[in-house]
């Protein structure tokens, strides 16, 4: 018997072929909640009629159409691959035994688009479908906490709702393989020591023109990177020493690069775990000092921005999975 409730739930997602144009999804991950929403903008003729004191119903329109919201997730060792070149802009892959080792980095990500399509369940039973076109990572955070999985939150921008097309055939990669990555699997260093933390985020903003709208149409164009990225992220560790404070205090950039591993318990090879693993070579450290706020061991708060040396990439994911393909 079908479930009547959120339960019943799926997410759907797919590279386009022509952006902005439905493409049938073929990656299917589980996914913890999401707000995604169409968009309308109504605008009202402004013409007065004798003795009328309420808009009237034949004088206005919808003249912008826009869709986007968030999704959150939980890292999987399967099916984040696309979602990784979307936040970034560009992948490559190379063999690793039975798998392979998938690297993301940043590139123009025009051209790019994704199909997102939610099962949304109604009290029926029956699953209904919205579809979201062209869809782009405007924002995109990795963060976890003591007694969390690694969670990816996504912020997309899309072109369009579509509630017309047929639920996908859902299908999820085998359990033999598959897994969540969580907390007790991340490691992080600073500068090849490993730092023990309490949570850690890192964020990328895609700083781009989403509203490119023209007379003529009510859909916009597709967007387009116009600033710098925001690259930026926060750490939460005891205080051992002045070394991490003094990256702050001296604006040393050189040293103090952060790599974050979170290597999973199954495996796609003899000895190869799945493993999510980001290198960041150039920080920026934005302070704080650590300060006594009371009788309980001293934290540091570590907010940092990553930066590019002109030669180093400035972020690299590289995701070590069964997958064959992004």
């Amino acid at each position: 018997m079908a479930l009547r409730s959120g339960l019943a739930a799926q997410l759907g997602f797919a590279a386009e072929t022509t952006w902005g144009t439905y493409q049938t999804p073929d990656h299917f991950v589980e996914f913890v909640s999401e707000q995604m929403k169409l968009d309308r903008t109504r605008t009202l003729a402004k013409g007065i009629r004798p003795n009328k004191t309420v808009p009237r119903s034949q004088r206005f329109r919808t003249t912008k159409i826009q869709a986007g919201g968030t999704i959150n997730l939980e890292a999987n060792s399967n099916s984040f691959g696309l979602l990784f070149k979307h936040m970034l802009g560009a992948s490559a892959q190379i063999a690793d035994g039975a798998g392979y080792k998938r690297s993301y980095t940043l590139a123009d990500p025009f051209g790019l688009g994704l199909t997102v399509q939610i099962g949304t369940v109604a009290i029926t039973g029956s699953v209904l479908t919205r579809s979201y076109l062209g869809c782009k990572v405007t924002d995109w955070e990795l963060a976890t906490q003591i007694d969390s999985p690694l969670n990816l939150t996504l912020t997309l921008d899309a072109v369009n709702e579509d509630t017309t097309q047929s639920l996908a055939t859902a299908s999820y990669a085998s359990n033999t393989t598959s897994e969540v990555f969580f907390a007790d699997e991340c490691a992080l260093t600073i500068a090849g020591s490993t730092l023990k933390t309490y949570d850690f985020k890192i964020s990328g903003k895609n700083n781009s023109k989403v509203d490119r709208f023209y007379v003529g149409s009510q859909y916009k164009g597709e967007p387009i990177l116009n600033a710098y990225r925001d690259l930026t992220g926060t750490i939460t560790a005891d205080f051992n020493d002045f070394t991490i404070y003094n990256y702050f205090t001296q604006d040393n950039t050189a040293t103090g690069s952060i790599v974050l591993t979170a290597t999973g318990a199954k495996t796609y090879d003899t000895n190869k775990p799945n493993k999510i693993v980001v290198t960041i070579p150039v920080i920026r450290y934005d302070g704080e000092s650590p300060m006594v706020t009371g009788p309980d061991l001293v934290r540091q708060t570590i907010p940092f921005t990553i930066m590019d040396d002109d030669t180093q990439v400035p972020i690299q994911i590289d995701y070590y999975t069964k997958d064959s393909a992004d």
